[in-house]
């Protein structure tokens, strides 16, 4: 589901109905891209027979990517909240002692 709220884009991932695209745009300079839009729910996977709009306009979020480096940290900031949804009932359990 993608809402806008309080200012605020929500993205939440739970059921397959989140369609990204990924590519390369040259609009003033080479863009690395990522772009969400929502979908009929489907199994959650990788090219899971979803055809891509070529309308930018159809996504109505989108990463742009200038940098590499940019991407090296989105990566690791992805992969630590894997982490942490992989340990949620071990860590939600330490904060609540706390």
């Amino acid at each position: 589901m993608i809402k806008t709220e309080n200012n605020q884009t929500i993205i939440r991932f739970e059921n397959g109905d989140i369609n990204i695209v990924t590519g390369i745009m040259d609009i003033e300079e080479p863009l690395g891209v990522i772009a969400f839009r929502e979908q009929e729910p489907r199994q959650i996977a990788m090219h899971n027979g979803d055809k891509p709009s070529k309308e930018i306009a159809e996504y109505p979020v989108i990463f742009n990517f200038t940098n590499e480096k940019s991407i090296d940290v989105l990566i690791n900031s992805l992969e630590l909240v894997k982490k942490y949804m992989k340990n949620r009932d071990e860590i939600l359990n330490s904060i609540k002692k706390d």
